[in-house]
């Protein structure tokens, strides 16, 4: 009966340290706090920058983030002036913000180029659409694009329009199928982009796909949380995913989102660790996501978050053929059976590769006798099909 309830008590605390590992506090954002910020990413770099600081300052400063050595630096100020609700995002080597809301309430239509290897603006065709705030901005393969968005007059936008960097010239595109709004959220997966969620006199759950190629729109599933309006979305991989944001009558909220392109389906995932907020930035670089900035209506935020999908990758991986590992959990070494040229890697809790062995004999053992108690990940890969299995070291 011992035995039974030591082992209950180790797996309840293994479901609480998954839920737990998905986010990572970093360092926090070193600019001022605010709300309606843009973001973008190029390479392992992030710029955040512009924004509200919650007492009406509207701000254009700049900052670089390093993935690397997780520190700040202060870049070249936003040439096109303070402003919020902007849209920003990157093609190549350059990032584009323009659009948004400017400290005397006149709505924008500028559209500016940053280049991070000599830190200069430089301002480019302006955006032809009508001026707006709230918008959506993405990139899908080597194009940019913007469209809905919405003026505090009550007017809402569904229009949709293509950025050449090439000609640095604008193509308008298909409009969005669905209701006109602002405060939407989109990212792109591949060669296809998707927008949802939203504003616009309601708050808005649809989700829906658009090909560049054909130049459509096709709804997809709905988005998995409640209704909401001025979430964040970005995407890893060949996954999606959404969290934050705001709904009348409810408030803020924390809850996040995993969209799968293929099954057509979504996944909650461990909600946001940070308070819960809107207006506030997300993006990723590499396998990460991050979460920064935002409001929760009464004071904004700086804190900055990181999110892992490695631990929800544990219902997507596929079975291999003879696959088994034992013991587990184990004090001291695993051995695993799998087919020859399988190639099996050790992962920590935040993903990092800690041992990498190839399967020759059918039958390979990894020493773990050095590694503190923790959970850990086990991934193995043999054409093209992987198995995703956790280990827990006593």
């Amino acid at each position: 009966m011992k035995r039974f309830l030591l082992t209950l008590c180790v797996f309840i605390t293994v479901s609480i340290i998954e839920v737990q590992s998905q986010w990572i506090q970093k360092s926090d954002f070193t600019g001022k706090e605010r709300s309606g910020a843009v973001s973008f990413t190029i390479g392992t770099k992030a710029y955040i920058g512009l924004g509200n600081d919650g007492n009406g300052k509207y701000l254009n400063d700049f900052w670089e983030y390093d993935s690397n050595s997780d520190t700040w630096t202060r870049k070249a100020n936003f040439a096109g002036g303070a402003r919020e609700l902007a849209v920003g995002f990157s093609i190549g080597s350059k990032g584009y913000v323009g659009t948004g809301l400017d400290s005397t309430s006149t709505y924008r239509k500028d559209f500016w180029e940053y280049n991070p290897s000599s830190d200069k603006w430089t301002q480019k065709t302006d955006f032809e659409g009508l001026e707006r705030a709230m918008a959506v901005g993405l990139s899908i393969d080597s194009k940019g694009y913007i469209g809905t968005g919405r003026r505090y007059s009550g007017a809402y936008y569904k229009d949709f329009w293509e950025y050449d960097t090439l000609s640095n010239t604008w193509t308008q595109k298909a409009d969005f199928s669905s209701t006109a709004r602002g405060g939407a959220v989109g990212f792109s997966i591949g060669s296809i982009g998707y927008i949802g969620t939203g504003y616009t006199g309601t708050y808005k759950k649809d989700f829906w796909a658009y090909d560049p190629q054909s130049n459509t729109w096709q709804q997809k599933t709905n988005f998995g949380g409640s209704v909401r309006g001025y979430a964040i979305g970005f995407s890893i991989g060949s996954k999606g995913y959404i969290g934050t944001g705001w709904e009348s009558g409810v408030g803020t909220h924390i809850d996040f989102w995993e969209y799968d392109p293929i099954a057509y389906t979504w996944k909650q995932n461990a909600d946001f660790s940070g308070t819960g907020r809107d207006n506030a930035v997300g993006f990723s670089i590499g396998t990460k996501g991050y979460i920064c900035t935002g409001s929760d209506n009464t004071i904004c935020y700086k804190d900055f978050w990181q999110f892992s999908p490695l631990i929800s990758a544990l219902n997507d991986s596929k079975e291999l053929n003879k696959f088994k590992i034992y013991p587990n959990p184990t004090n001291r070494e695993i051995t695993i059976e799998s087919a020859e040229n399988t190639t099996v890697q050790l992962l920590n809790i935040q993903g990092q590769v800690i041992k990498e062995i190839r399967i020759k004999t059918e039958k390979e053992t990894i020493d773990m006798s050095e590694l503190e108690a923790n959970i850990y990940f086990l991934k193995a890969e043999n054409n093209n099909d992987f198995k995703l299995t956790k280990v827990i070291k006593l």
